[in-house]
């Protein structure tokens, strides 16, 4: 049993050794600002004793950090900022035995590059990828963000394109005038 044991934890420290390996996962990107956006929810402070009321309601924000790549931006949002914003929209209000600290990106300026890696998570309702940023003083540790990418060019619709000229169309499907016909289409058609 006792070797058992030894040979599961070997095995499990190997594992954790081998999936820590992300040395050739990284890539690059520049840092182009960092904003806040409104998540759709509220927080209510108001308490009082039913002749006195005291607190504030308030939209609540989530921050929103951009990073460009080649081929498009993605846009960054940290795991903690992400699970409240999420468990607020349920009606429930998130809990935290430690502050959120500063990340890599609240130091950086417009134009600043920047490494990260991508992990593809599964979720029980589908997948949702992560972003890993090292700290610049520490390398060793990373701060995870949700994040989704959105490309520069629009990807081609399968959809057939509906005619967009409507000048054209009025000038060729008799609908106008002599008179109009002659003043807004080329050529009198």
């Amino acid at each position: 049993m006792r070797k058992f044991a030894l040979i599961a934890l070997v095995a499990f420290v190997a594992s954790i050794a081998v999936a820590k390996d992300h040395s050739n996962d990284y890539q690059m990107g520049t840092f182009v600002s960092a904003t806040t956006l409104a998540d759709g929810t509220i927080t209510s402070t108001l308490h009082g004793d039913g002749t006195t009321v005291a607190g504030d309601v308030f939209a609540n924000q989530v921050g929103v950090y951009r990073i460009k790549v080649d081929g498009g931006t993605w846009y960054v949002t940290t795991l903690t900022q992400s699970e409240d914003s999420m468990l607020r929209g349920m009606g429930m209000t998130p809990v935290h035995l430690k502050s959120e600290k500063a990340n890599p990106l609240d130091s950086l300026k417009e134009g600043d590059k920047v490494m990260f890696r991508l992990q593809e998570r599964k979720y029980l309702n589908g997948k949702a990828m992560h972003m890993h940023i090292p700290f610049a003083d520490n390398p060793s540790k990373e701060v995870e963000f949700v994040t989704h990418f959105v490309p520069n060019v629009a990807p081609p619709s399968t959809q057939p394109q509906k005619p967009t000229d409507n000048v054209k169309a009025m000038c060729e499907s008799g609908k106008l005038s002599p008179e109009l016909k002659s003043r807004y289409c080329q050529g009198g058609q």
